[in-house]
């Protein structure tokens, strides 16, 4: 019975946030609505993110009786460098994919990608939005302050599946199997990957500058069919392996206490 009531509490407290961020959103476009007759595309996305942020202040600190801290919105300084630490492990990442396509195709792929990552068809900053809403919903509020009834792991997979169904209706890979190794596998893995990073952190920040470079780096290089399935392929296994490598981590740490 306190399971289901845990689990019926959570479902509410999710769908608060949402009504919330969906309220600040509006009045934050109604403003520039009412100033100058139009709310323009800048401001639109940057409410987005601002909402998110706000809404789960106020659901964490004024609603739930919570620290952010709970939600993993923690300001330390050490989190700044969680955030480039987990941003540079990305770049590192896609340099090794980028000598891996390069030795594979017999062909120097760095002053290629090196251009486009310098002129890419949106700023970097342009790719910043959707993982700061993904990381502060995801493994912030619901990995952090709902359904607590759950181990922390189950509350993982949970997040995990839930960050990962919206990618399942992108169907842009031109195969099954490609679409089920990145749109569903890959996904779900990143979720399981930045929840361990938040656990052991304390934090979302260091999940959230992988979360943003990897966003950029992948849709500025890797999104031509030709390096589409070795990438992906070769994205889910380094992903499983980090998952895995983690996660065993983790366990045999407990089981010495």
């Amino acid at each position: 019975m306190k399971a289901k009531t845990e689990m019926i509490s959570s479902i509410g407290r999710i769908a608060c946030l949402v009504f919330l961020t969906v309220m600040i959103i509006v009045a934050a476009c109604a403003i520039p609505l009412m100033v100058i007759g139009k709310t323009p595309g800048t401001f639109m996305n940057a409410s987005i993110a601002v909402a998110i942020f706000l809404a789960t202040v106020i659901r964490v600190k004024s609603l739930d009786g919570k620290e952010l801290a709970d939600a993993g919105l923690l300001f330390r300084p050490v989190d700044a460098l969680y955030f480039l630490g987990g941003a540079g492990v990305v770049f590192a990442a896609y340099a090794a994919f980028t000598i891996a396509l390069s030795a594979a195709d017999g062909v120097n792929y760095f002053p290629q990608f090196t251009a486009a990552l310098l002129n890419p068809g949106r700023s970097l900053l342009n790719f910043f939005l959707i993982p700061f809403v993904e990381e502060v919903f995801f493994r912030g509020y619901i990995q952090g302050t709902t359904f607590l009834n759950l181990s922390w792991n189950r509350r993982a997979i949970l997040s995990a599946l839930l960050f990962s169904a919206p990618h399942w209706l992108d169907t842009e890979p031109p195969t099954v199997a490609l679409y089920i190794v990145s749109r569903v596998v890959a996904t779900f893995l990143f979720g399981l990957l930045f929840n361990e990073l938040r656990r052991r952190t304390g934090s979302i920040w260091m999940g959230l500058g992988a979360h943003w470079i990897t966003n950029f780096v992948f849709v500025n290089l890797f999104t031509d069919t030709r390096f589409y399935p070795p990438v992906t392929i070769m994205l889910a296994v380094t992903l499983l392996a980090a998952v895995v490598v983690l996660y065993a981590m983790q366990y045999q740490k407990r089981s010495r206490t």
